[in-house]
């Protein structure tokens, strides 16, 4: 079984082969973009590639605790520099780090969704030394591939005291097992798959962290949401953990994959990013983009996060 699971290994990673650096097509906000912000560049080493982020802090504000911001895939932090500044305004240190082979981060394949948990463990390890964290309240807030780091997050070793997950997953198997799910007649093969490749960091089960876990968690996902589907997720999630009264759950109905964006401006940007998935990310689509309708969060939903972290 291990030779086939060896063998197998180069099919589980193909759909995460190459870089994972955005697209020319969209112009993403920077460390720079606002004037309100400061912003800390800090690095460390996953393995033998250094990673790369900013520490973003508000001007002229006392600091309440540090939320580090998990990405999606795509295009690394940069993606979410709206929400991150948000957070900032809010009274908090955000540490943003690109994962291995995105963004800013070197890298040359991602490989696999397990990697980001490799990284995490590393990110923590430099957190752990980095003076500017010294005596503060942490809290993990993230996006579908980051919104189930957030959740690894709640691992006791990290120090987490509060997570959001926005749009998560349980673990890379029940992803992969939500889209393709013959795959459940191979189950023990990729689960070999992943410890052999990533050890513990390929198993980890953000469900059972929940169920584990005395840290209040915030779940948040819209109830279209295919990317990570919700019936299997969201609605799973809730299920497990119905006796578990530090569980909280926000759905969103009408929304997709972005929960954290207003209705209409999902409706909007949708179309987009289905037509720069069928470009290939590179091919001019003709069309300008209107930044004010597709950026368009929601500021209730910000205001529950930010709630729910000042509780």
């Amino acid at each position: 079984m291990i030779l086939l699971s060896l063998a197998l290994s180069p099919f589980f990673k193909r759909p995460f082969k190459g870089r994972q650096d955005g697209t020319p097509l969209l112009a993403y906000y920077h460390e720079d973009t606002y004037s309100d912000l400061t912003a800390t560049p800090f690095s460390f080493y996953s393995g033998k590639w250094r990673l790369r982020g900013f520490v973003y802090a508000p001007k002229g504000q006392a600091i309440k605790g540090l939320i580090v911001f998990f990405h999606g895939i795509g295009a690394g932090h940069y993606a979410y520099l709206i929400e991150i500044h948000n957070l900032a305004k809010a009274g908090y240190l955000v540490y943003a780090y690109d994962n291995t082979a995105c963004g800013l981060s070197e890298g040359k394949d991602l490989n696999s969704l397990s990697t980001g948990v490799l990284d995490q463990n590393a990110f923590f390890r430099f957190l752990d030394n980095d003076p500017k964290a010294q005596g503060l309240t942490r809290y993990a807030v993230g996006h579908s591939w980051g919104g189930f780091l957030a959740l690894c997050a709640l691992n006791p070793a990290y120090h987490i005291s509060k997570v959001v997950s926005l749009a998560g997953f349980d673990s890379v198997y029940s992803l992969a097992r939500s889209h393709y799910p013959a795959i459940r007649f191979g189950r023990w093969l990729a689960l070999e798959v992943q410890w052999l490749n990533y050890g513990k960091a390929g198993l980890v089960s953000g469900l059972k962290l929940m169920k584990k876990t005395t840290c209040p968690v915030l779940y948040i996902q819209g109830e279209e949401d295919q990317m990570v589907p919700f019936q299997a997720t969201g609605l799973h999630f809730q299920k497990e953990c119905a006796g578990h009264p530090n569980i909280h759950f926000l759905f969103r109905p009408g929304l997709a994959h972005q929960p954290y964006w207003t209705l209409e401006g999902e409706k909007y940007a949708g179309p987009i990013l289905d037509a720069i998935w069928k470009s290939d990310y590179q091919r001019d689509l003709n069309f300008k983009i209107d930044y004010a309708r597709f950026t368009s969060d929601d500021p209730a939903v910000l205001k529950a996060i930010i709630d729910f972290l000042a509780e």
